[in-house]
């Protein structure tokens, strides 16, 4: 099987095409060609994630905001011209699909491959979908949703529509082997705090006036997505630092308690291994999806959303400790989106009812 993917510019996009790849190739020989933005995540990441790929760099950028913006006619055009490149790739690679989770990367894609005839999956992860899947969704064979809530975005497509969930990169995590690794004691409790992969500003920088407060029972693991603001936490030492972690969904399984910006898998992270969380959503996240992810997780009853606007440390400090002490929601079984999107990619089923995974 020939599988064409695309899919980033941040982790929200990167890792749910990832835990696609990984779990078909579980299942099937596959060959694997990846677009990927020029300097992105998925272009540093893929080639040690998944060796046996084929990576594509497109040096391509999103849209301007607001959209008016005159730079967009020269973004545009680039956009254009990735399409002439994309369509010549894949009438060489000869996909027997595209998948795409979406970003802007997407549009060249899935417009060229729309041109030739080639079947199209589309992922949206968000609860919001972006504006290059709501777009794009006309071209579409399927379009896999993550979220009940985003069927109303997809009005003109309803036919298509299939309630998957989202792939996450899944594991048995080891708490003693992580502990032990940090330094941590595991009898005081853990919160674990992340920004998305370019980090959070507001976040980093409300957690620094709770930290200076000093230690209050609580330790630390802190992924700032910035390395002078990391030597600045790592001063405290109830607090563990890092730039970036890889195997962020590692820790997310042990830790008794996470604050996070909104992305779509770290709240699908948070839901399977049922760690409660404290959203603070990107004001400026593209069609304000972070919200709308976050809003899910409060329903669940797995943790509340906090806006940026009303962030303070005082706040922060006072959900951290309901959080730890929140009862948790009965842990659902969970069902492989993977599978589920297999199964209708191979039997192009007409039309499949909403199936609740989450």
């Amino acid at each position: 099987m020939k599988i064409a993917v695309c899919g980033g510019g941040t982790g929200g996009h990167y890792y749910p095409a990832l835990a696609f790849i990984k779990g078909i190739a579980e299942k099937k020989n596959i060959e694997v060609l990846y677009f990927t933005v020029k300097g992105k995540i998925e272009d540093k990441k893929i080639k040690g994630d998944f060796p046996k790929v084929e990576k594509f760099p497109l040096e391509i950028q999103g849209l301007y905001r607001p959209l008016h913006n005159l730079k967009n006619i020269k973004v545009i055009l680039n956009h254009r011209k990735n399409i002439r490149i994309v369509k010549n790739k894949l009438k060489e690679f000869s996909p027997d699909f595209i998948f795409s989770t979406g970003g802007y990367v997407s549009y060249p894609v899935i417009k060229a491959a729309h041109s030739l005839n080639t079947k199209i999956y589309i992922h949206s992860q968000n609860a919001k979908p972006g504006l290059s899947n709501q777009k794009l969704s006309r071209y579409a064979d399927k379009i896999f949703i993550s979220f009940y809530e985003s069927k109303k975005y997809f009005a003109a497509s309803e036919d298509k529509l299939v309630y998957a969930g989202i792939p996450i990169r899944k594991c048995n995590p080891d708490k003693k082997s992580i502990y032990d690794k940090l330094n941590i004691l595991s009898d005081i409790p853990v919160v674990l705090v992340i920004g998305g992969s370019f980090g959070s500003p507001i976040i980093n920088e409300t957690m620094m006036k709770l930290y200076q407060r000093g230690f209050q029972g609580i330790n630390y693991i802190h992924v700032t997505g910035k390395e002078e603001i990391t030597e600045k936490f790592n001063q405290f030492d109830f607090v563990k630092a890092f730039d970036y972690i890889d195997n962020l969904h590692e820790y997310i399984g042990v830790v008794d308690g996470v604050v996070s910006s909104g992305g779509a898998s770290s709240i699908a992270e948070l839901k399977y291994y049922n760690t409660p969380g404290i959203i603070v959503p990107k004001k400026y996240a593209a069609e304000n999806h972070q919200y709308y992810n976050g809003k899910s997780l409060e329903k669940y009853g797995l943790g509340y959303v906090i806006l940026e606007n009303r962030l303070d440390d005082e706040i922060l400090s006072l959900k951290i400790k309901e959080i730890l002490s929140l009862k948790k929601p009965q842990k659902k079984d969970y069902e492989d989106p993977v599978s589920l999107m297999i199964e209708v990619i191979e039997q192009g089923v007409e039309f499949w009812d909403f199936i609740s995974l989450v």
